[in-house]
């Protein structure tokens, strides 16, 4: 695949992480969200397939037709794929040059770079999921996890579902977060 190949060499030399990030979770990204817009305003959610996740879908409101217009209203919009791998690429940029007092160890890196992916969980699902329901977030985060394979990335992120779900949270909306 040409673009993998593009990716692989935009990270020689980088840290493990980011090798890891392109290798791993550019190739997940790219097979689930590509179609899916980023502001979420096309009306095009993630198919669900699983009865239990379907379920949970069905007890949480959609976004409205004025929260679409609002989406769309934005002007033109870029795939999720493309939103998501911009920024992970950007954030671990500015990850990789903290001041020493700051920096992230690997485990940091990969929590923050999982939080980062999850962070539209709204919009990839098409549904207006409000800070305080953290039962139904860890539940679509951990869904979101197996379906992009992130135990092939970190293998005890489930350990790290809090922190990833927070990162998520306060990566997606600026108020009313946790």
């Amino acid at each position: 695949m040409l673009i993998q190949e593009l990716f692989r060499r935009a990270v020689i030399g980088r840290c493990q992480v980011m090798q890891d990030i392109t290798e791993i979770l550019v190739p997940a990204i790219m097979r689930e969200f590509a179609a899916v817009p980023a502001l979420g305003g096309s009306e095009k959610p993630l198919t669900v397939y699983e009865p239990e996740l379907q379920e949970l879908l069905e007890k949480i409101p959609a976004y409205t037709a004025e929260d679409q217009q609002r989406f769309s209203a934005k002007g033109f919009d870029q795939s999720l794929s493309t939103h998501l791998i911009n920024g992970l690429f950007a954030g671990m940029h500015l990850a990789e040059r903290l001041p020493e007092h700051k920096e992230l160890d690997t485990t940091g890196q990969r929590i923050w770079a999982l939080g980062f992916t999850v962070h539209d969980y709204t919009k990839a699902y098409g549904r207006n999921v409000k800070a305080g329901q953290l039962a139904d977030i860890r539940q679509l985060v951990s869904r979101l996890g197996e379906k992009l394979e992130f135990s092939r990335f970190m293998s005890d992120w489930l350990f790290y579902l809090d922190d990833i779900v927070f990162i998520a949270q306060n990566t997606q909306t600026v108020a009313g977060a946790n």
